[in-house]
């Protein structure tokens, strides 16, 4: 409407306007029709000349395939003397089998020019351009008795599309005038059908207006339409004092309503503030957790060491006995110290204060290091340890290395520990896209050359003794060990899997298990090959 006002002026009547829009949706829809039927135009000619071109390239590649089998090149050069018969056909190459070119025609030229190969490279260029345009190329094989003998290619003069869509638009433009004049005519014999009831009511309505008088009554407009909405005009006079009385009351609910939204704000506050409170406690839980294991790793790093200096005997020989008393000792030493490190990690991450120490290392050798450190666990437990991958598919990653070693320790003495004697442990490695690359399909190692891949994933496949279904969206949780008869049987605290999460996270990557119960898990994680700075 602002666009009419610009045109007719904001006191133009409704009359005029109506006209105008009745005029412009007439001429939208015809422009319309006109651009779609010149684009038919030129799609459909302009196949229809690619299918002529093609078809006249087969016919001289029939009549000069025996010439270019013989090489003579001046019998190719006379079958193009018929052309000039042609003047759609602006210039034609025919190419051996070695694309030298053999012949040569043009419209307007009796000299063959010097530049054929710069001619020829810009037409080829500009076939493959686009398929819209105004002088169609097409190449043709010469193929004789299944030998590729050379090739044909033809262009059109541009002067033949432009003189059809010439003709084509100068018979719509006819035709768009002759729609526009009968619409104009028709637009000015059917307005008055719709605006002389409204203007019947506009008068009406400004009396009641002016006046206050809600009494009065619109008449009948004599149409279907304006009837219905003269009615609903006395219907809303008759509820006018209906209404003064039902927003009183609606004055009181938005009171009481006001009312119960200031309770509600008391409420969230509360709330919030309560959230705030577990936040703390949750704090200081982390700080206590760190500080005590800080603490007990001092004392319990001298239980070792002497541990090992008993073992060692450096001090005089030991009986039996005193040995096993003494390694127990070693091993629980030990077995408490990973625990409390687990604790001391988690409670690092928990609280924020863990941060990535990077550098640039192999990830195969760093593999191969967890690896050698769960050896003789897998050898003492009957358990096969395997690392798909060989020394030319390592792949250099930016990291930290020391948590990387912490995740993979995780998972695989996990594997270890939940996979029966006669089971094994499959390390895996493949390169993959990010989602938001062209896609994220796998690459299988080595990297290809120039490969814009930007992740790397690991994962950790046993045999062991799976997983429920239902159990494995407990799997991460802190402290948390599945079902009882495994408690019992195997050791832990229930932190593993729930660090080795945290610590890909800290990373930027996600981790993620399948398993099926009584036949194994996989347990794949997914990190950057380098760290956002």
């Amino acid at each position: 409407m602002k666009i009419i006002e610009r045109i007719f002026g904001a006191t133009s009547s409704f009359r005029s306007k109506q006209r105008l829009v009745i005029m412009l949706a007439c001429s939208i829809v015809l422009v319309v029709s006109l651009l779609s039927s010149l684009s038919y135009t030129y799609i459909s000619f302009n196949r229809e000349s690619r299918q002529r071109l093609s078809a006249l390239g087969d016919i001289i590649g029939a009549d000069v395939g025996a010439a270019l089998a013989f090489g003579d090149d001046e019998a190719v050069a006379k079958s193009l003397t018929a052309l000039r018969a042609d003047p759609a056909i602006k210039q034609l190459f025919i190419m051996d089998g070695h694309n030298q070119i053999v012949a040569y025609y043009h419209k307007t030229m009796n000299v063959v020019p010097r530049d054929l190969q710069k001619r020829l490279r810009a037409v080829r260029a500009k076939a493959q351009e686009s398929f819209f345009d105004l002088c169609p190329e097409v190449e043709r094989p010469v193929i004789k008795d299944d030998i590729h003998l050379g090739t044909i290619l033809i262009e059109q003069d541009d002067y033949v599309l432009t003189e059809k869509i010439a003709t084509s638009a100068g018979i719509s433009a006819f035709i768009l005038l002759l729609a526009l004049g009968f619409s104009y005519l028709l637009a000015n014999r059917f307005q008055r059908v719709i605006t002389e009831p409204v203007t019947a009511m506009a008068i009406t309505m400004r009396e009641v207006s002016y006046t206050k008088n809600y009494s009065k009554r619109l008449p009948a407009c004599g149409t279907d339409e304006m009837d219905q909405l003269a009615e609903r005009f006395n219907e809303m006079l008759s509820e006018i004092e209906l209404r003064d009385e039902d927003l009183l009351k609606r004055q009181d609910e938005l009171q009481q309503l006001a009312q119960e939204l200031t309770l509600s704000n008391v409420l969230l506050q509360q709330s919030g503030e309560s959230n705030r409170h577990l936040e703390e406690v949750s704090q200081i839980k982390s700080d206590f957790l760190a500080n005590m294991s800080h603490e007990l790793r001092t004392p319990l790093n001298s239980v070792i060491g002497f541990s090992e200096v008993l073992q060692d005997q450096f001090f005089g020989p030991i009986n039996e006995k005193q040995h096993e008393y003494v390694s127990n000792i070693l091993a629980s030493g030990k077995h408490l110290l990973s625990m409390i490190n687990d604790i001391l990690d988690f409670s690092k991450v928990e609280s924020g204060k863990m941060k990535l120490e990077l550098s640039s290392f192999s990830l195969l050798e760093t593999i191969n290091n967890t690896l050698v450190m769960l050896k003789e666990k897998a050898l003492k437990g009957g358990v096969i340890l395997r690392m798909n991958l060989v020394p030319q598919d390592d792949v250099p990653i930016e990291a930290d290395q020391r948590k990387l070693k912490q995740i993979m320790y995780n998972l695989l003495s996990n594997a270890v520990k939940f996979t029966p004697t006669g089971g094994s442990v499959d390390v895996s490695i493949q390169m993959v896209k990010h989602p938001g690359s062209c896609n994220s399909e796998s690459t299988d190692l080595p990297l290809p050359l120039g490969s814009d891949v930007n992740l790397i994933e690991i994962s950790v496949e046993d045999t062991g003794i799976g997983i429920r279904e239902g159990d494995i969206q407990k799997l991460f949780r802190p402290f948390t060990q599945l079902a009882s008869v495994y408690t019992k049987e195997y050791e832990g605290t229930g932190l593993g899997l729930s660090l080795a999460k945290k610590l890909v996270e800290l990373h930027g990557g996600e981790i993620r298990v399948t398993s099926r119960f009584g036949s194994g898990s996989r347990f794949s994680f997914t990190i950057p090959l380098a760290q956002k700075p």
